[in-house]
């Protein structure tokens, strides 16, 4: 069976990614979608799951039911496109954020897209899309890209503000940086408002301190979700506990490593105001 690749955001980019003229683009709190064709249909996937059995792609009763209004918004809207490519999407699947549409999800007639592709990945050249490439691709298949907020050429320091969403009313959740000329190299910054932690001091390297400042109630409900995402449960449940732990850990090292790591925050986010 094919196997969708992950994408990375290696911990110390900061140090690769100078001297790289970079894009920065929107982060969107839905769920991770990836899309591939095989034999002129659409095999669809999640972050780790593919919704594929031996005959090929899933009925789409079959798929998880936080996926299904992404499945059918890209069979409606979507142009198939031949070739070895992995396109990478959000979701819409209400999370956390208020976005501009009501319910779980947009609806399907809505003008808010279900799937925002932020990333193609070329498999026979094994390589990732620039940006202006993935905007290109999304616009020939009829989808719409994350947004650009700013494009630059870094020296010393990234400093970013965290913009204004161009689908809610407030901030962004947060934005994804590329190198324009080598687009593996990536990170990103969550709005502090979102981090899901509580302003602390990095000094505390105290166990209960770090629980405190990391492992916090939104940072577990948004795991929780994901496991539903996933297809692995139905609904919340306790039965997950098995899991959860370990998917929050994974989370905060993913997403907090930087700071963990090096005690002190390169990248800072302007979150003053809604």
């Amino acid at each position: 069976m094919r196997k969708f690749p992950k994408i990375e955001y290696p911990k110390k980019v900061d140090k690769e990614i100078h001297n790289h003229e970079v894009v920065v683009t929107e982060k969107l709190d839905g769920a991770n979608f990836r899309i591939t064709t095989e034999d002129d249909r659409f095999i669809f996937g999640s972050r780790n799951v593919v919704f594929k059995d031996e005959d090929g792609s899933l009925p789409e009763d079959e798929i998880n039911e936080q996926f299904r209004h992404a499945v059918k918004y890209v069979k409606a809207e979507i142009r198939p496109f031949n070739g070895n490519f992995t396109v990478f999407g959000e979701a819409m699947t209400k999370h956390t954020l208020e976005y501009n549409y009501d319910g779980k999800h947009p609806n399907l007639f809505s003008e808010f897209p279900n799937v925002i592709i932020f990333d193609v990945y070329d498999e026979e050249n094994d390589e990732w899309f620039s940006y202006d490439k993935v905007q290109e691709f999304a616009e020939f298949i009829g989808a719409e890209a994350a947004p650009i907020v700013d494009r630059f050429s870094p020296e010393e320091e990234i400093d970013v503000e965290i913009p204004s969403s161009e689908y809610r009313d407030g901030l962004a959740e947060g934005v994804v940086i590329k190198s324009v000329d080598k687009p593996q190299l990536r990170a990103k910054i969550v709005s502090e408002k979102f981090r899901e932690k509580k302003s602390q001091s990095m000094d505390d390297t105290d166990t209960n301190e770090f629980v405190k400042k990391y492992v916090t109630e939104a940072r577990i409900r948004k795991q929780a979700h994901k496991l539903v995402d996933e297809g692995e449960y139905e609904e919340l449940a306790m039965e997950m506990m098995e899991e959860l732990p370990q998917k929050v850990i994974e989370d905060v090292f993913e997403e907090e490593a930087w700071e963990i790591m090096n005690n002190d925050i390169e990248l800072t986010g302007d979150t003053k105001g809604d």
